[in-house]
């Protein structure tokens, strides 16, 4: 996790996503100068603004791209065949092509990959936008990247899914949610106690459970089954008593957490 921030609900999911992005490259490159960024996202945040200062910062991204019927009639070829061959199939089908495209509010060419699919529910077209094959000048818009648009989609686009995977993880098993306060920065404050919680927790499924059948759990599993681990309180006259169950399921697993 590399940022843990609230944004205003009346303004769109990349309002600040270019102030944010500036800011971690900005403290990235003071300690690794020459490493490669990378930059994925969903469609919500293909921004010209966002776009271009990738452009001009050595920033690569890869990006998805909202439909439009200009991308539509340049995937029409594979749709047309995909669609036609799930007619005879059955099955999910799709394929993938490079093409170039150049919208009214950007001043430069730039790839897309257009995604033709079918399935049992219709059409299901998709389009990534990116810089990485190469840089586009009006004199190359004809040169065709070296890799293939299927696994440049499947491999570096897709893995975005992970990513949504672990901001579900936090909103939804450790109420990273619960934004009720009346007070934008008691909300902040919130998601930051969330954060540091989560924070703790992957710490100890990467640390203490790599190499277990634990080591894929998710946070809330690890917080039921390892933290929040039942007892029995007994109060007496001169002390308060935990008493634990002996037999307790996940006992290895506990025990190692505690050695390592």
């Amino acid at each position: 996790m590399l940022v843990s921030y609230l944004r205003p609900s009346s303004v769109g999911a990349a309002h600040h996503a270019g102030g944010v992005t500036k800011l971690l490259v900005e403290k990235i490159r003071s300690r690794w100068p020459n490493v490669r960024i990378i930059l994925r996202a969903d469609r919500g945040f293909c921004k010209p603004k966002l776009l271009r200062w990738c452009e001009n910062n050595d920033v690569k991204y890869v990006i998805g791209l909202q439909r439009n019927p200009v991308l539509e009639r340049e995937l029409k070829y594979d749709s047309d065949k995909v669609n036609a061959d799930f007619e005879t199939e059955n099955c999910k089908l799709c394929r993938f092509t490079w093409f170039t495209d150049k919208a009214r509010k950007w001043k430069r060419t730039r790839w897309v990959i257009g995604k033709a699919e079918h399935t049992d529910k219709g059409s299901n077209p998709r389009f990534v936008i990116t810089n990485l094959p190469q840089p586009i000048a009006d004199s190359q818009v004809n040169a065709s990247p070296a890799l293939s648009p299927g696994k440049f989609y499947d491999g570096l686009y897709c893995p975005r899914g992970e990513m949504e995977n672990r901001i579900k993880e936090q909103q939804m098993c450790l109420f990273a949610d619960r934004t009720s306060c009346t007070d934008c920065m008691a909300n902040q404050l919130r998601l930051l106690m969330s954060s540091f919680a989560y924070l703790l927790l992957d710490g100890i499924r990467r640390l203490a459970l790599s190499g277990t059948k634990a080591a894929r759990w998710p946070v809330d599993t690890i917080r039921l089954k390892l933290v929040k681990v039942a007892a029995r309180v007994v109060i007496s006259v001169r002390r308060v008593m935990f008493q634990l169950c002996s037999n307790c399921p996940y006992q290895a697993e506990f025990k190692q957490v505690m050695e390592r």
